[in-house]
């Protein structure tokens, strides 16, 4: 994905996609390589793969915050985004972030994973901005 960021050849974003599907299809409780899996395939404009994909990820994390785990519940959140349920994934992502609200790092990398997943779905600007006015605190913001 680093190179598809660099380079904007589709052909690293679809390497990417087809690595996290073979890792998720080699270990399908693995929820990390299937949530990238997902995002990937939507980045391609495959929303049906994505939102399948989604649904996967989702029978392995649920769909409620994860006590003290932020990257899980970052996960529930994005799971929620990536099929469009946007005032759900909104509140979840608060949850994570009141889970570590120290992990400005963290934080960061949720709200830039976001921001491409708003991008890819063509979510209206009021969407986009109350999704991402989640993360605006300190050490959070571009």
């Amino acid at each position: 994905m680093d190179r598809y960021t660099i380079s904007r050849d589709v052909s690293h974003l679809q390497k990417s996609r087809d690595l996290y599907r073979q890792a998720f299809t080699a270990a399908p409780r693995d929820y990390y390589t299937g949530i990238n899996a997902a995002s990937k395939s939507l980045f391609l404009g495959e929303r049906d793969v994505a939102k399948e994909l989604a649904k996967k990820v989702e029978g392995l994390v649920g769909v409620k915050p994860v006590e003290q785990d932020y990257w899980k519940t970052a996960t529930v959140a994005e799971v929620q985004l990536l099929q469009a349920a946007c005032t759900n994934a909104t509140e979840l992502y608060l949850q994570a972030i009141s889970i570590e609200p120290e992990a400005h790092g963290s934080h960061q990398s949720t709200r830039t994973q976001a921001i491409s997943i708003l991008e890819a779905l063509e979510a209206p600007s009021e969407v986009k901005l109350r999704v991402l006015s989640v993360f605006d605190h300190q050490g959070c913001k571009l």
